[in-house]
């Protein structure tokens, strides 16, 4: 009789311990999916308003060229101001880029700082939950590349309709090389960005 009371409460404990056991890990299965779909939420959001600002700067200084600065030479004035926006295009790709890079490290920072010392006994634990920083920073990179694109874009062509202008061949040959730009300074940083994170400084 006391052999099978024991057997029961062995069995009712070990229900209690599989069911734990579930339900860590079906909150572990959630709880990824939650980050990830979030990450893909913010940062396309993010790379749209970078890339809203990158255009909309670059139309606000080719205006103020236009507006300010006078020239006698149509062909000159065309070269200068082409010339500028060109490279003020480059700089603000580059800004664009170096929020990326500063939204990376703050990721990283954050995950380091925050996560429980006690996990630092679990290496498994540790090793799954560097993944999925890792994994959230590429679907980072990648969504917020695709808003900027999408956000520069949008805002040209919003610009265009509003002034009334139709695109000539140079329009469109500038918007080009202007997100081309922005792509090739995104990739050339591939390097860095897809760099391992670093150990725990602590």
């Amino acid at each position: 009789m006391e052999t099978m009371l024991m057997q029961k409460l062995l069995d009712k404990e070990q229900t209690k311990v599989f069911d734990k056991r579930d339900k860590g890990e079906f909150e572990q299965e959630m709880v990824p999916d939650e980050a990830i779909h979030t990450a893909r939420v913010a940062s396309s959001l993010l790379g749209i308003c970078i890339g809203i600002f990158i255009q909309g700067s670059t139309l606000a200084l080719s205006y103020l060229l236009t507006v300010f600065v006078g020239f006698e030479d149509d062909a000159l004035s065309d070269r200068v101001c082409y010339t500028v926006a060109l490279v003020w295009s480059v700089v603000s790709s580059m800004m664009g880029v170096s929020v990326l890079l500063l939204m990376r490290s703050i990721l990283i920072t954050a995950f380091y700082s925050t996560h429980d010392s006690d996990i630092e006994h679990n290496t498994r634990t540790l090793e799954a939950q560097e993944e999925l920083m890792a994994q959230i920073i590429d679907i980072t990179q990648k969504y917020y590349t695709i808003g900027s694109l999408f956000g520069f874009g949008l805002s040209w062509t919003v610009a265009d309709y509003l002034l009334g202008l139709k695109r000539p061949p140079l329009s469109k040959f500038r918007n080009s090389i202007n997100c081309h730009c922005l792509v090739h300074l995104f990739f050339h940083q591939v390097r860095l960005l897809q760099r391992p994170l670093r150990q725990d400084p602590r």
